[in-house]
């Protein structure tokens, strides 16, 4: 590595102080520094998660994660911080809170990322001054501060892919091999998904180290010394198999359908895409400087030209970014890796400035035929861009005209810091109030309380008027929830949850969130209930704490339950709205199995016409209605009932069109405090809730429909109502035979059960393949039951039945990480062979 003089630890001292003041002005002892998007939802609580699950079981590689989302597999997970070395840091600070924890390591990382960058900018020869102002532009680039407190994987593997370039570097030079292979292993296990940019990251700064030491390209030569890169990456590549195998199963089948996102043709037209580059936290987020600097290294020498070509087609043929995002969208996220390089551009374009070597003309006409294309394809950035490059001519002009480097110097450094703040100030912090209520130490005490009184395998549910942000928390082993929010997950959870009657009130497609559906929770087993608000029907008030009051419910299923009554699964997909849902409850749906179920349920006519309305116009639309509101604060409608709701369940579907288009909004219905919402039609994560269901039941007697529709036209071609007695619901699954489980924890379940006659097992966890299940001791093969379930045939008598899930790949993983070691450890063993052999 470079030595750093006085100066320039000067300058990484005053770069840092510029960076934690903008953390504090931001968060000006109102805010906690991190974002009431995701941070809070998955970035802490899922650490958490892996830390407590480590410490109960004290198994550094689990592979279920019993507690959240109904039971799934762990490399589901992966992708908040399964493994990472940051993480694992953790596990030996049990005294600090994961919040805290990753607030400070954060930082820190972002304190790293500044020092390990100077260091590795100054081996280019620049000046200390071109250091700072790089070095101050790279570390107030829109993602790097900003992501530390909003997603935290597109920014946590930079000390790793910046001590990667070092180790390039050195490769080049003196032929040292360890450093580039390790900063590609901690890459990959630190944030996967973005190790894949890193690495082509790598890769293209190998390239254009190779041309820089060869004044001749020589194909051989060149291919000769590719293959041998290609294997150090390779080897980093295989030491990170231990995550990345298991990894690829998840990913695999552990993302739902398109959902809306960019096809392969809209990827190919080329474009300048300004915002894959500019100003904003979710690109590389650089000033306008940074587009002019790649174009004009087209006239430099072979390398920088290289350089210069390669980041230019990386914004200007977005087919780049398609694959880097997987294939889903385009988002200039995915090029944040490529940050170091675009930098580096801009310092070749600043040092051509300074030493008075650049060609006017060529800024000029960059300028001019950049800004022509941008207004041609009407962009977004266009009136910044302009701005930031008459500011640049201007600048150019006055500094050719007096010749002091400050006049180019100082506007880019406040401009940096100006663009930086005001880009992290546009990010919705958590405030101390939320934080506080979100890290409750009543609610741990609540739940520790109910572990300690009752000791059977459940599950809960924390419904708040501020929960959103609990939707992955546990305080302990013993609580399992069926709430999840991830990227990936178990798709035959997510189906079946929003498939069974269950509300989708998010934008997000990928939150199974916490419901008010007392079908739901009485299928999965949620016997308690922590909230604030009122209970469905069939909680009662178990303990008061406060202002949260804990209901449970007597009547919920067990976690695994054995039944004679079978249903085929042709006789099964005869069954229309809501018996479809209804027939899953205490009975078995397979492909065996001659069980005739009968409905329980009542049609009631519904007719919105006959509502109380306001502000909205109802019109008849196909079979249903097309309800048009103007206001604002959107339209209501009360529709009263023919009998009042008193231990009744009322099921309720609105089948609606036509999503709006994004100037306009979302099309979102509220009915009794239940809100459903289809995202406007352009909204990358589109969410395809063309189907909004509602199911409602209180514990108080109730004989309205509130009806609440947002601004915007309402297109529902059919409006369905029916009503279920209660306690038929409850008698209808009666008579299942109990799994009573001794152990849940970790990777394990056992436990025993006395079957009445021959039937099916039952176990509420998500169907995936990696179970192995034991009845008395001999495996037996499961399928997927109930569409989403686990089961398998089971004959009568008692039995003692055993659970275990082992990840696909998990095990492979492992042999070929130890694999990449030991081929890592014949590297350095030669790298310090050859060096003995140089030095005599």
């Amino acid at each position: 590595m470079e030595k750093l003089n006085k100066k320039d630890k000067f300058n990484i001292f005053w770069i840092v102080v510029i960076y934690l003041a903008i953390a504090l002005i931001i968060t000006h002892g109102e805010f906690i520094f991190g974002s009431s998007t995701d941070w809070g939802f998955q970035h802490i609580t899922f650490p958490e998660y892996f830390r407590m699950l480590f410490y109960e079981t004290h198994d550094i590689f689990p592979d279920f994660a019993l507690n959240i989302g109904g039971g799934q597999n762990i490399y589901y997970f992966a992708y908040y911080g399964l493994l990472s070395p940051i993480i694992l840091i953790s596990y030996l600070l049990p005294f600090i809170p994961m919040s805290f924890y990753i607030i400070f390591s954060t930082l820190l990382l972002g304190i790293i990322s500044i020092y390990l960058f100077y260091k590795w900018i100054k081996g280019f020869n620049f000046s200390s001054t071109l250091c700072f102002v790089l070095t101050l532009m790279f570390a107030m680039a829109g993602p790097l501060l900003f992501h530390s407190h909003r997603h935290i994987m597109f920014i946590n593997y930079m000390p790793f892919l910046l001590l990667g370039l070092i180790g390039v570097r050195k490769y080049f030079s003196n032929g040292s091999k360890w450093l580039m292979i390790i900063s590609i292993f901690l890459m990959v296990m630190t944030s996967y998904y973005y190790s894949v940019g890193g690495i082509l990251c790598l890769t293209v700064y190998g390239i254009y180290e190779y041309l820089k030491i060869n004044d001749k390209f020589v194909l051989r030569e060149f291919a000769k010394k590719g293959v041998a890169f290609a294997l150090l990456v390779i080897t980093g590549v295989l030491m990170a198999g231990v995550i990345l195998l298991p990894v690829i199963y998840a990913l695999m089948n552990g993302r739902g359908e398109s959902f809306g996102g960019v096809s392969l043709l809209e990827a190919l037209p080329p474009s300048i895409n300004l915002e894959f580059l500019l100003y904003k936290s979710y690109s590389v987020g650089l000033l306008g400087i940074a587009f002019i600097s790649i174009i004009y290294m087209f006239f430099m020498k072979k390398e920088k030209r290289f350089l210069g070509i390669v980041l230019s087609l990386l914004i200007i043929f977005p087919i780049f970014v398609y694959v880097l995002n997987g294939a889903l969208y385009l988002d200039g996220k995915a090029l944040i890796p490529f940050l170091p390089l675009y930098v580096l551009a801009i310092g070749y374009f600043l040092e051509e400035v300074l030493s008075g070597k650049v060609n006017f003309k060529i800024v000029f006409l960059t300028i001019i035929i950049s800004l022509l294309w941008i207004y041609l394809e009407d962009n977004s950035l266009k009136l910044y861009f302009t701005l930031d490059c008459i500011l640049l001519l201007l600048l150019l002009f006055l500094y050719e005209k007096f010749n002091k480097e400050n006049i180019i110097i100082i506007p880019l450094v406040i401009i940096s810091v100006l663009v930086c703040l005001g880009v992290n100030l546009s990010d919705s912090l958590v405030t101390l109030e939320d934080f506080g209520k979100q890290n409750d130490p009543l609610l741990e005490e609540i739940t520790e309380d109910i572990a300690q009184s009752d000791k059977s395998v459940y599950r809960m549910a924390i419904n708040l008027k501020a929960s959103t942000q609990l939707v992955n928390h546990v305080d302990n082993i013993h609580e399992n929830i069926t709430t999840l929010y991830s990227s990936t997950y178990n798709t035959n959870y997510n189906y079946f949850f929003y498939d069974f009657n269950n509300n989708r009130a998010s934008r997000n497609m990928f939150i199974t969130s916490e419901t008010k559906n007392t079908l739901f929770e009485t299928l999965m087993g949620v016997k308690y209930l922590i909230t604030d608000k009122k209970a469905p029907l069939g909680y009662e008030v178990w303990r008061q704490y406060g202002d949260y009051t804990v209901y449970i419910n007597e009547n919920t299923f067990p976690l695994g339950y054995a039944t004679d009554r079978v249903i085929n699964s042709d006789d099964y997909e005869k069954l229309d709205y809501p018996n479809d849902d209804l027939a899953l409850i205490g009975n078995v749906v397979t492909d065996a199995g001659d069980y005739k179920y009968n409905s329980l349920v009542k049609e009631i006519p519904l007719n919105l016409n006959d509502g109380d309305k306001k502000n909205l116009i109802i019109q008849d639309y196909k079979d249903g209605y097309k309800v048009t509101v103007k206001n604002e604060a959107g339209g209501t409608l009360r529709v009263k009932l023919d009998e009042a709701a008193k231990q009744k369940i009322y099921l309720l579907r609105f089948t609606v069109e036509k999503p709006q288009s994004c100037s306009l909004g979302d099309t979102t219905i509220e009915v009794n405090g239940i809100n459903n919402k289809l995202t406007c039609a352009s909204w990358k994560y589109f969410n395809s809730n063309y189907t909004f269901d509602y199911t409602l039941s209180s514990n108080d007697n109730f004989d309205y429909l509130d009806i609440k529709f947002s601004k915007g036209t309402h297109y529902i071609s059919k409006a369905e109502l029916y009503s279920l007695n209660y306690d038929d619901f409850v008698n209808s699954f009666s008579d299942i035979d109990t799994f009573e489980i001794d152990e849940a924890i970790g990777d394990k379940i056992s436990g025993s059960i006395d079957v009445t006659n021959d039937g099916y097992f039952n176990l509420s966890i998500p169907y995936d393949k990696g179970f192995i299940i034991k009845v008395d001791g001999k495996e037996v093969d499961y399928e997927k039951v109930n569409k989403s379930f686990i089961g398998f045939p089971i004959e009568k008598g008692e039995h003692k039945i055993e659970i275990e899930f082992k990840a696909p790949n998990a095990l492979l993983g492992k042999i070929i990480s130890m694999f990449g070691f030991g081929i890592f450890i014949i590297v350095l063993v030669y790298d310090r062979v050859s060096r003995r052999k140089v030095n005599g």
